[in-house]
C-alpha cells in the first residue's frame, strides 16, 4: 500500500518536468519553452497548499498526494493557457 502511494506521488511530481521536451508550441524556440515551463512550475508551487499535519504517516502521504495533484493541474493549465500542447 505504501509503495503504491509513493509511486503515485512520484508520478505526480514528474508532471512538473521543465526539460523542454514535454510541451510543444508551433514556432516557439526551445529556450522559450523551458522559460515558460519554469515560470509555470514556479506559479504551481503555491497551488494545492494543504495544512501541515502533525499526525504523520499515511495522513502525510495522502496530504502530499493531494498537494502534488493540485500543483500538476495548475502547471498544466498554465502551459495550456500559454498556447502549448502536451507532446
Amino acid at each position: 500500500m505504501i509503495l503504491l502511494l509513493t509511486v503515485s506521488v512520484g508520478g505526480c511530481a514528474a508532471g512538473l518536468d521543465v526539460s523542454g521536451s514535454t510541451w510543444k508550441k508551433e514556432g516557439t524556440s526551445y529556450s522559450q519553452v523551458t522559460l515558460d515551463e519554469t515560470e509555470c512550475a514556479r506559479s504551481a508551487m503555491d497551488a494545492g497548499q494543504t495544512p501541515d499535519l502533525i499526525v504523520g504517516g499515511l495522513a502525510d502521504l495522502v496530504r502530499n498526494a493531494i498537494r502534488e495533484r493540485g500543483r500538476e493541474g495548475t502547471y498544466e493549465k498554465c502551459m495550456r493557457d500559454r498556447g502549448y500542447r502536451s507532446a
